[in-house]
């Protein structure tokens, strides 16, 4: 404590204004004594670390993510008081830095679910509404959707007052990229929350509204795209018959002679029952029978080394991990399969089985490079769904990708095993006796 108010004396000496030079040291010993079990050493350090950004102004931002970050976490504290003074630390650092670093800073602890953490949070937050503008929106999504499923009704309200401000800058469609990966049952909570916010964005910013409205044509049109899959029909989807007709294909020369044959391929890709000739299904052309999956394994020592150095938990799943197996997925399979795989419909999730499985014969070798990336994917999916269907249908794929490794005389690498042999061990206990014996089978 001695050590604090001396430094604050100088502080004061200088007229609360010093140069960030040579400070790395006291910051340093700042952020250790956050650790400090004495509750008035512990708020000295705090009252500090905010007359520290007074008097540095603007250059403290050097310390943003070492001193300023951690030091939020102590909103979840159950004194009011305590949570007190980081507030006021925390305008203090606003005052110096800008209020959207604050608010990053606090949106990262925000899926937590502490109840004392979410309350000052979101109402620092909607205090200073007018920063987010210029906060980095990735990074706030999902934290402020996470917050619309709290118990309390007042979080719930301060949520949706942020999250509305927030879709005035980036738009809905980015928060319903948001809760793509989330259970079924809590897109189904949120989504009308989120609906709702979005009429609120609408009326509290026309201008943007309008905007995104405008972007729609461009966002569906390279939809449109990714639907059809092969430039061909990519055409003939997307531009005018006119257009279409310079360099005819082949289901259009044999509408020609036959438009009723015409009308048949033309219904299978546009979806005629819906109100746009548009489809919504961005993988659609994955599900017919005559498409094959053409994967590109990428770099599996890249992918080890990345293992080795944070190793996967099948039961609890960092959000660095599971964006990291999404990429890959990408990478692998293309935007389509992908988008399939972590889409919430477990009937996609059959798809992508049955083409996963056609690999063994088609490309084999590029098989045995990716199953790492597959164990990952199936872990994950096994995790969220109690569909009896699904978790037999993947028990039934890993018994024949087991059985065309062991043909080839296959080793699982260490990452591989380190993610399929604890998921083995956890599901062998399922209450389903069907499904506990299938997970038996493929421990012998």
């Amino acid at each position: 404590m001695k050590g604090c108010e001396l430094v604050l004396a100088i502080l004061r000496e200088s007229g609360m204004r010093i140069t960030l030079d040579g400070l790395g040291e006291l910051m340093e010993q700042l952020k250790i004594n956050y650790k400090a079990s004495n509750k008035a050493v512990l708020k000295q350090v705090i009252l500090l670390t905010g007359s520290m950004a007074e008097a540095c102004g603007q250059p403290i931002i050097k310390y943003n993510k070492t001193n300023l970050k951690p030091l939020l976490g102590f909103l979840a504290d159950k004194a009011a008081l305590m949570r007190a003074d980081v507030i006021a630390t925390a305008n203090k650092w606003s005052e110096a830095i800008g209020a959207e670093h604050v608010i990053n800073n606090m949106c990262s602890y925000l899926s937590d679910g502490n109840p004392e953490l979410r309350t000052e949070s979101l109402k620092w937050i909607c205090d200073n509404k007018g920063a987010i503008p210029k906060c980095e929106h990735n990074e706030m999504i999902k934290p402020l959707i996470m917050c619309l499923t709290d118990k309390s009704g007042p979080i719930r309200t301060m949520a949706e007052e942020a999250i509305v401000a927030t879709m005035s800058c980036v738009g809905f469609a980015a928060f319903q990229d948001g809760i793509r990966d989330l259970k079924p049952a809590v897109q189904q909570t949120v989504k009308p929350l989120l609906d709702k916010a979005k009429q609120k964005a609408v009326t509290s910013n026309p201008e943007s509204a309008a905007a995104e409205v405008a972007d729609e044509a461009p966002q569906a049109a390279a939809a449109s795209k990714k639907v059809v899959g092969k430039p061909a029909a990519a055409a003939a989807s997307s531009k005018a018959p006119a257009a279409a007709s310079k360099q005819p294909s082949k289901p259009i020369e044999e509408a020609k002679a036959s438009p009723e044959k015409a009308a048949g391929p033309t219904r299978k890709v546009v979806a005629p029952k819906a109100p746009v000739p548009v489809p919504t299904k961005v993988a659609q052309p994955f599900q017919e029978e005559a498409d094959e999956l053409t994967i590109n394994p990428g770099n599996k020592e890249r992918r080890a080394l990345a293992d080795s150095k944070s190793k996967w938990l099948h039961d609890e799943i960092k959000p660095a991990h599971l964006a990291t197996a999404k990429k890959s997925s990408e990478e692998i399979f293309g935007m389509d399969v992908s988008d399939m795989m972590w889409s919430a419909d477990f009937k996609k999730h059959l798809l992508v089985i049955d083409k996963m499985l056609a690999l063994i014969q088609t490309q084999p070798q590029e098989l045995m490079e990716c199953v790492d990336v597959i164990f990952k994917w199936t872990n994950v999916k096994l995790n969220e769904s109690n569909n009896t269907a699904f978790q037999s249908s993947v028990y039934d794929f890993f018994e024949k990708l087991f059985e065309f490794l062991i043909g080839k005389q296959y080793l699982l690498w260490e990452h591989e095993a380190d993610v399929v042999i604890p998921l083995f061990c956890d599901k062998v206990g399922n209450n389903n006796a069907i499904l506990r014996q299938k997970v038996k089978q493929l421990i012998k």
